[in-house]
């Protein structure tokens, strides 16, 4: 038995269950406690957004005084979907191992990447820093 498993104050070695019903406790408390560190970290992130703490200027406009370029806003919002598509299906627990996003799913993301990039490029007026 490794000397970490042995309690050395009674000299007895420690029971290590190891037909997986503690282990499934192990799971659970982890799952729970990365769920309570990102809820705490997405409750940070929106109200530092909403008090204007997290400077948002250039996030959908090249500019202050430019309207709302919706080149940008797209690519938000394929970015967001993506983004929540990929969290939930790491969730699923029936995943053999990492889940890896199907190829509609990566020609979709891609092409709408592709519709932001040809979009700025061919406005009149765009420079390279927009």
């Amino acid at each position: 038995m490794p000397w970490w498993a042995t309690d050395r104050s009674r000299g007895a070695s420690l029971e290590v269950e190891t037909d997986g019903k503690y282990m499934s406790a192990v799971v659970t408390l982890a799952k729970a406690e990365l769920g309570i560190v990102f809820a705490s970290i997405a409750c940070i992130v929106v109200m530092r957004l909403l008090t204007a703490q997290i400077n948002l200027v250039g996030l959908m406009s090249t500019s202050v005084d430019q309207p709302v370029s919706p080149e940008r806003a797209q690519l938000l919002v394929a970015t967001l979907g993506a983004a929540g598509y990929l969290l939930l299906s790491t969730g699923n627990p029936h995943a053999q191992g990492i889940t890896f996003p199907s190829a509609w799913f990566v020609l979709l993301f891609g092409g709408s990447h592709l519709t932001y990039l040809i979009a700025k490029y061919i406005r009149p007026g765009a420079t390279a820093s927009d």
